[in-house]
């Protein structure tokens, strides 16, 4: 695979090169940055860390990846910007076709590109969309939404009528036939 679209010479690294040193590389990346982040709904100003080992395994290169930072999303209770920690490990292996599978490579996720031209800011990208939450929230006594309910809730008591069951007894009725 070539590199993305819009990917700069400055994000892209010789990944054959750095697993035969056995190299670390960290980077830090705004938001702004990782246009597939904005479109996730990440806001602008969100930074992310990655830390980058490189190594080989079966001759092919492997990198393992920490990715960390706070991204600003929005809570789908209150509709409000809600800060999320990412916090992940991840642990990937390039191939040269998408037909390989994790179980192949000992556990290490496959990916097809270019390990000459390996773009950080791609792969940053690609495990930042993997960690993000699928609905961002707040944490309920945070959020100034489940407190109003909370508040309501008291205030508006739970109906403990016995409530109608009009085909309760239908399974009765169906044995005596």
């Amino acid at each position: 695979m070539s590199r993305p679209p819009g990917a700069s010479f400055a994000s892209c690294v010789d990944a054959v090169h750095a697993a035969r040193t056995r190299s670390q590389i960290e980077r830090q990346f705004a938001a702004r940055a990782l246009p597939r982040l904005i479109e996730a709904g990440v806001g602008e100003e969100s930074t992310l860390q990655v830390s980058l080992q490189f190594a080989t395994l079966e001759g092919k290169v492997t990198v393992e990846g920490d990715l960390s930072g706070l991204v600003e999303l929005t809570c789908q209770r209150c509709m409000q910007p809600v800060a999320v920690p990412v916090d992940e490990s991840f642990r990937v292996v390039i191939v040269g076709d998408d037909s390989a599978t994790p179980e192949e490579y000992g556990g290490y996720e496959p990916i097809a590109v270019d390990a000459t031209q390996l773009d950080l800011r791609w792969l940053t990208e690609e495990q930042a969309l993997l960690a993000l939450p699928l609905v961002p929230m707040h944490r309920p006594a945070e959020c100034p939404v489940t407190s109003a309910v909370e508040v309501v809730e008291r205030v508006i008591p739970e109906d403990t009528s016995p409530r109608q069951q009009p085909f309760g007894n239908l399974r009765d009725l169906l044995r005596k036939r």
